[in-house]
């Protein structure tokens, strides 16, 4: 939907967008000449079976300016390990589809799997037990 001046989006409004695919023509977007002004509810919703994949990216807004923000959001569930990627909705007007982050205790896992110097240092700092030339450092 295009719009030739300014366009806003009230606190009461909820934006339907829906997504059918990762071509510009088989999503929604709202594409305003001026200033494009949000507020109220964003929702997404997936057309006809389609899931988003990693690395996918919907510009869902094109505006020259867009100010204000959602205070909600719903998204839709995605297949395991991915999530919504919001941060970039206000600036570039584009929702996108990233691997979910690691839980801290996989991190930390794959900090010392090798050996190496353990995570708990990099939270809780050096310990004061001196062992050998590792300058006080404890090794896990």
């Amino acid at each position: 939907m295009s719009f030739g001046g300014d366009f806003v989006l009230g606190t009461a409004s909820t934006t339907l967008l829906e997504l059918g695919d990762t071509e510009a023509d088989e999503y929604d977007r709202l594409v305003v000449a001026g200033i494009l002004e949000v507020s109220g509810q964003l929702e997404i919703q997936l057309l006809d079976g389609f899931t988003p994949m990693i690395d996918n990216g919907f510009q869902i807004f094109d505006a020259m300016e867009l100010l204000g923000t959602f205070p909600s959001m719903v998204l839709p569930d995605l297949l395991d390990n991915l999530s919504w990627d919001s941060s970039r909705i206000y600036t570039s007007g584009t929702l996108s589809v990233i691997p979910e982050p690691a839980p801290l205790p996989l991190l930390v896992e794959a900090l010392h799997g090798d050996g190496g110097w353990c995570a708990r240092e990099a939270i809780c700092g050096p310990t004061s037990v001196p062992s050998g030339d590792n300058g006080g450092h404890q090794r896990c």
